[in-house]
């Protein structure tokens, strides 16, 4: 579907990218692609490298962002306090995994950049009077 086709349907997908006439939405697309175009690469050249940061980004797709959404959705304290602990685990593993000489910016960075600002709001909010507690400030 065309970026016209998706403005013809009064909706547009957030993030979204027009570049040279053509349109693309979906943030990992979008990685993807600005990747593929600029001569600064998030992904590393080598093949087996790029598939296992393609794997942690997948990770973060099945398991860090439901939980986060589990979380932020969450009615009962019990159930925001055992959904911030499984989000921190999900977090935790990821961080375990990364090589602690760099590279220190890549594409997995981007990918989790935006669930550790929400997580950080959301931290913010609960520290106002809402139970349960995230503390990724220092992950």
């Amino acid at each position: 579907m065309s970026i016209q086709g998706l403005i013809s349907l009064s909706w547009i997908p957030v993030p979204a990218l027009v570049h040279g006439g053509w349109g693309c939405y979906e943030s990992t697309v979008l990685m993807e692609y600005v990747d593929d175009i600029s001569e600064k690469k998030l992904l590393p050249e080598d093949p087996k490298q790029k598939a296992y940061s393609r794997l942690w980004a997948d990770h973060i797709s099945r398991n860090i962002v439901p939980t986060f959404y589990r979380y932020l959705q969450a009615q009962e304290v019990e159930k925001q306090a055992e959904y911030g602990r499984e989000f921190e685990k999900q977090v935790n593993t990821l961080l375990e995994a990364a090589d602690p000489k760099g590279p220190f910016f890549a594409r997995i960075d981007q990918t989790l950049a935006k669930w550790q600002r929400l997580s950080t709001r959301a931290e913010d909010c609960l520290e106002k009077g809402l139970p349960g507690r995230l503390n990724l400030k220092n992950a």
